[in-house]
């Protein structure tokens, strides 16, 4: 009865170890395919290829972003412009575009006025100024997901997006002149070149 006991704890441990094998081998293979499903979005997706930039016959500036990628869909494009000198957000802006998966040209319409007042009124508070500084556009294009397809990365690439570094988001940037002068009663001028 004896040299039982010492068989049946051997077999209970053995049990024990091919059960924690099988688990281990599951949460591996479920690890696998939510890399497979991240890898497959991330080199398939949609990217910004060129940014360019040009003066519109209103003066304002019309940014046009290349897109390369094979994967069509929903796509949210952000932009936002920045005075290079304070280092201040000037403008914000967001919307939801359809890419297909040949290469496409969007454009974004940036007003030189909307920037010029945010300026006036985020800088400097004032007037009686003449600004002659460099800006900057950013532009970021990323995959439009909802909390399904969040749910099937690894757990690093989540925390990594709600933090917004994920590797999934396309940023290009173009750096543009701007020259007015603000009067002491706030009117904007724009200066030539």
């Amino acid at each position: 009865m004896w040299t039982l006991v010492p068989l049946g704890l051997i077999a209970i441990t053995a049990l024990a170890f091919w059960q924690r094998s099988i688990h281990h081998a599951g949460t591996l293979a479920a690890m696998e395919q939510r890399v497979a499903v991240f890898a497959d979005l991330l080199n398939t997706r949609q990217t910004i290829s060129e940014l360019t930039a040009r003066t519109t016959d209103s003066g304002d500036l019309q940014a046009v972003i290349a897109t390369s990628g094979g994967r069509s869909g929903t796509y949210r494009l952000l932009w936002q412009v920045n005075s290079m000198t304070y280092g201040e957000i000037l403008s914000n802006e967001k919307q939801a575009v359809e890419i297909g998966s040949a290469r496409e040209e969007l454009a974004l319409e940036i007003l030189i006025d909307d920037v010029a007042r945010s300026y006036r009124d985020t800088v400097l508070k004032g007037g009686g100024v003449l600004v002659d500084e460099p800006f900057q556009l950013f532009v970021t294009l990323m995959p439009d997901v909802d909390e399904q397809d969040i749910e099937a990365w690894p757990p690093h690439e989540r925390y990594q997006w709600e933090q917004g570094v994920s590797p999934l988001l396309s940023i290009r940037s173009f750096e543009f002149p701007m020259r007015f002068s603000v009067g002491r009663d706030g009117t904007i001028n724009h200066l030539g070149p």
